[in-house]
This record gives C-alpha cells, sequence and structure tokens, in this order.
C-alpha cells in the first residue's frame, strides 16, 4: 500500500474558480486520511482553451496566496501546462499525482486536444506523472460538491494501484452530469474517446476604422443518440462485472446521465507498438467506480447539506 500522496492540483479556470476551491477543500479536510501535502498552484485568470501552451518568450510569476503545512496555494501567470512544470519542478519535490479541474462543462471527444484542463493532465503525464482531469457537463451555476467527494474517495482507491505496470502510461479523464441528471441507480461507466467537439462559431465585425475583426465563440454540438446506444448503455451495466467487449463513449456516457471514466494514452501513432492490456485496464478501474460511487453516493446523500456547506 502506498504511503499518503503529494497532490498537486490545478485546472484553466483559474485559482479563484469554484471547482478548484471545492476540491482543494475536502482533499485538505482529509477525512480518509491518506494526504500527506497538497500544492494548488493555477492561473491567475481563466485559461480556457488555452491547449498545452507553454509560455517560453516572457517569464511566468507566481505569487503565495496561503500556506498551512498541509496545503499551499499559489497563482500564476502562466497556462495550466506552465502550472504543472512549475508545481513538479520547483515548489513540491515529489508529487505522486496531478488533478486538474474540477473544469466548468465537459471535456469530451476532440475537445480534449484543445483543453486546458486536460492538457494539465498530459503534462504531467508526459513527465511520468500520473494525471487526472476532471470536468463537470453544468455550465449554470454548477454545484462541485458530489464530484469533488467522488475524487476524493475514487483517489483513495486508486492510488493503490496507478504506480503498476497496467496503468504505465495511463492518464484519465472524467466526466460528470449535472448531479441532478446523475442516474442515481447506476454506476460509472469506463468509457473509450468519441469523436466530438464543440462547434467553433465566426463573427466577422468592423471596428469605426472600418479594419476587419473576429469573435470567434463556441457551441455545444447537438448529440442525438438512437435506441441501439441506450441498448448498448443498458448490456455494459447489466454486465458490468463481466470482461465484455461492450464499449461506451464518452459523449453517450455523459449525455445520457452516467459518470465517464476514460483511460487514455498520449501516442500519435497509428499503431501502440505497447500493446496495452486495456480490457484489464477497464476492469480494474470499474471495480473501484464501483465501490467509490456506492460509498460516495451513500455519504452524499446523507449529508449533502453539510457538505455544500463545508465547500462553499
Amino acid at each position: 500500500m502506498r504511503k499518503n500522496l503529494n497532490l498537486l492540483l490545478t485546472n484553466d479556470d483559474g485559482v479563484n474558480a469554484d471547482g478548484i476551491v471545492s476540491l482543494y477543500k475536502v482533499f485538505s479536510e482529509d477525512l480518509d486520511n491518506f494526504m500527506n501535502k497538497i500544492v494548488v498552484i493555477a492561473p491567475d485568470g481563466e485559461r480556457s482553451v488555452s491547449g498545452h501552451s507553454i509560455t517560453y518568450k516572457i517569464p511566468v510569476k507566481i505569487k503565495n496566496l496561503y500556506s498551512n503545512g498541509k496545503l499551499d496555494i499559489f497563482e500564476a501567470t502562466g497556462s495550466p501546462a506552465d502550472c504543472v512544470i512549475i508545481g513538479s519542478n520547483y515548489i513540491l519535490e515529489q508529487v505522486d499525482l496531478v488533478v486538474s479541474g474540477i473544469n466548468r462543462g465537459p471535456n469530451l471527444g476532440y475537445d480534449l486536444s484543445i483543453s486546458g484542463t486536460v492538457s494539465a493532465a498530459i503534462e504531467a503525464f508526459v513527465n511520468n506523472i500520473k494525471s487526472i482531469s476532471v470536468s463537470l457537463f453544468q455550465y449554470n451555476d454548477p454545484d462541485y460538491s458530489f464530484v469533488s467527494l467522488f475524487i476524493y474517495k475514487f483517489i483513495k482507491y486508486y492510488k493503490d494501484i496507478m504506480d503498476s505496470n497496467l496503468f504505465d502510461k495511463v492518464f484519465l479523464n472524467i466526466n460528470f452530469p449535472a448531479f441532478d441528471k446523475l442516474k442515481a441507480d447506476s454506476l460509472p461507466i469506463i468509457t473509450i474517446h468519441d469523436f466530438y467537439r464543440h462547434k467553433a462559431e465566426l463573427e466577422p465585425r468592423l471596428d469605426p476604422k472600418e479594419n476587419r475583426y473576429f469573435w470567434i465563440y463556441w457551441k455545444l454540438h447537438p448529440a442525438n443518440f438512437d435506441v441501439s446506444v441506450i441498448d448498448n448503455i443498458q448490456k455494459y451495466l447489466e454486465n458490468y462485472d463481466n470482461t465484455n467487449d461492450i464499449f461506451i463513449t464518452d459523449i453517450q456516457a455523459v449525455f445520457n446521465g452516467y459518470i465517464s471514466i476514460s483511460p487514455l494514452t498520449f501516442d500519435f501513432n497509428l499503431f501502440n507498438i505497447k500493446n496495452h492490456n486495456y480490457m484489464e485496464v477497464f476492469k480494474v478501474l470499474k471495480d473501484i467506480a464501483k465501490k467509490t460511487f456506492r460509498e460516495t453516493f451513500e455519504e452524499y446523500s446523507n449529508n449533502k447539506n453539510d457538505i455544500k456547506k463545508k465547500i462553499k
């Protein structure tokens, strides 16, 4: 069993965003007593859709906002990837795990390529640090309390197997539906990556001197599912404890009210020469997800108001 964790938290919504504040409050309370040191280093403002940008032509400045011995909080003028580089090379000597999030809005399908949240996890991954990116599919008045508790409970179990050969060169991307859309009578789905992204919209304008400029903004691409998708999800859940070849995508899971846990790797090769034992990865993650979901849902249902007060 692994020693207590040194955890690095970051995001792309900014150091004062509700998602990361909720996370570090739950982890610093550490009710299950498996944390050693928590370092929060996040951008000083929103860096959404920043991708894997790294600042190299100007210096990145950091500022210590809070320290109490177990929890240190820093803001940085750089990107989420910058925060991982500085946090793991300067602030915290031994980082066991990087958690990036909780992002306001999902990170699914091709959106991973432009996500600052996921890119922070990838930056950890390429530096041989275990990592998890976390997002919530809720834009209006998002409630991060259940997500924070779930991630804390999940890591309690995941920490004991994440350094095994099975999870070599694997990072996780976890997405949650809003709590009121969550299928409470079901279980998280271990998913594969889907072909989907937000649609970039372009609005050209003219300034008073008739110079052209553009606003680029995002629209949520509609995701429509026929009955075969719903049937496939049901078959997956009915065979949850069995090894099977039923694959659900991250989009299909989250848009239909299920937690999506995607084990990913970062490999541009057409073929993965490592021939990873992905079915065993799926099996282990399902076991952890089941324990986590049941434990979290029971605790959250019995103490929802108290948990929400603690993280506000």
